[in-house]
């Protein structure tokens, strides 16, 4: 792997982690978006997928503890998001509601709570991308015969 290409993957992510992070933003204040939406499922993200496809390779630069935080960041990031996804298309609607036709929508205490779990979303997609700087650094001082 050419460390050119590396470093291009890892910016690929940083920018991926920071869109995920203003379309979840976007949702805790009530706007919806049907277009291109963060999955909730952590494992289907692409920026799962870029980890995991180099996963040896970030090992092998940054030891098998960083990578983990990484992951475990971002697991936490969408155990989250799931938090505020299920407050707009999870919402539990009361049988007048449900007979009425009507869905009222997440109440105020919910979109509290929304606001909270957005400020989680924003120290974990700090906590990334300052991980995966840390990583740019590493791999910008590397030798290209390194990899």
């Amino acid at each position: 792997m050419i460390k050119r290409d590396l470093l291009e993957k890892i910016s690929s992510a940083k920018q991926m982690q920071k869109n995920n992070l203003q379309k979840a933003l976007l949702l805790a204040k009530g706007i919806t978006g049907e277009e291109d939406p963060v999955t909730v499922d952590y494992k289907a993200c692409a920026f799962e997928k870029l980890l995991h496809e180099n996963e040896a390779v970030l090992k092998k630069i940054v030891g098998n503890g960083f990578f983990s935080e990484i992951e475990a960041l971002h697991r936490q990031w969408h155990h989250d998001y799931c938090k505020i996804y299920d407050l707009y298309y999870h919402h539990e609607r009361g049988f007048i509601s449900k007979w009425l036709g009507g869905n009222p929508g997440p109440t105020q205490r919910e979109l509290e709570l929304a606001g909270v779990y957005s400020a989680y979303l924003k120290e974990a997609t700090w906590k990334i991308v300052h991980l995966l700087e840390l990583v740019e650094s590493r791999i910008e001082n590397m030798k290209e015969e390194a990899f």
